[in-house]
């Protein structure tokens, strides 16, 4: 009469692909999981950048820009000043401030248009991931 069971050549062959099986797939799961708060993080700044654009290409349609380094704009009986206030970029005007954008790291205003970049913090320990956006817009001369 044979027993059933494992034989110890089986278990030790069995344990052995699971120590190497095991911290692979760990392996897999964490970048799969950094690669995704990656992604969340690049899905909040373009919403960010986006609200931004629209806010400013509103304040554009009725007003203009002061000088030719800030964003500040002027129009009739108003003025839109954008500026960062720690990390929120917040736009003041005649109706009020509000925040249009966070995770800014710096705001500014070029030849051609305005460049925005974005910190986010993904990971604690890790240096925060920057996302830079240029927005073109014309001015008159």
């Amino acid at each position: 009469m044979r027993r059933r069971g494992f034989t110890l050549v089986e278990l030790a062959i069995t344990i052995s692909i699971s120590a190497v099986m095991i911290p692979a797939v760990f392996l897999l799961l964490r970048t799969a999981e950094a690669n995704a708060r990656r992604a969340l993080s690049r899905a909040r700044t373009a919403e960010s950048m986006r609200t931004f654009s629209e806010e400013l290409r509103r304040d554009l349609r009725t007003m203009r820009f002061v000088n030719d380094t800030g964003l500040v704009l002027a129009g009739p009986g108003c003025e839109a000043r954008y500026e960062l206030r720690g990390s929120i970029l917040v736009r003041a005007g005649c109706d009020g401030a509000r925040a249009v954008a966070r995770d800014v790291a710096s705001v500014e205003r070029t030849a051609w248009g305005a460049e925005v970049v974005f910190a986010q913090h993904v990971a604690p320990p890790k240096e925060p991931i920057r996302t830079r956006y240029r927005i073109a817009f014309g001015v008159e001369r």
